[in-house]
């Protein structure tokens, strides 16, 4: 036991010298500040690194985003996960003209091309490799954070 937790101490050491490296940790609110509303979706040129503070209770990465700017859903970063979007059933299912565009989390717009639905609890969403290939990301597990640094993709 005490191999295991000082080993999780260690990846965590690592993890912060790992982002300190890519130029610092700016807090939460900082890190929202600095990307204007203006610029698009696909310019994170400013933004360094984007502090996100995750839940892991039931094993899963998951983080709140905004749909279509007006519903938060929990979104499952899973990176096996190759394509299109996935919304659970129900949450598809409570919005007749169900008609994802977006998905925001802090200054990052990720636009949806693909989605599909599938057999989550209702307010799901599941975002693959095509949201996470944009960013280099280390996790800090013992701390329920994971920092987002927009890479050249």
């Amino acid at each position: 036991m005490l191999s295991e937790e000082w080993g999780m101490k260690r990846f965590a050491i690592a993890a912060f010298s790992i982002v300190v490296g890519l130029g610092g940790i700016p807090g939460p609110a900082a890190a929202l500040e600095q990307q204007p509303d203006s610029q698009a979706a696909t310019d994170l040129s400013s933004l360094k690194t984007l502090p996100v503070y995750v839940d892991l209770t039931d094993g899963e990465l998951t983080v709140p985003m905004t749909l279509n700017d007006s519903m938060t859903v929990n979104a499952v970063l899973d990176s096996g996960n190759p394509g299109s979007v996935l919304f659970s059933y129900d949450l598809v299912k409570k919005h007749h003209a169900f008609d994802p565009q977006t998905l925001t989390l802090g200054p990052i717009h990720y636009q949806i091309g693909g989605w599909e639905s599938c057999c989550m609890a209702a307010n799901y969403a599941l975002l693959g490799f095509d949201f996470l290939k944009h960013f280099d990301y280390v996790f800090d597990y013992p701390h329920g954070r994971m920092f987002l640094t927009p890479n050249k993709n």
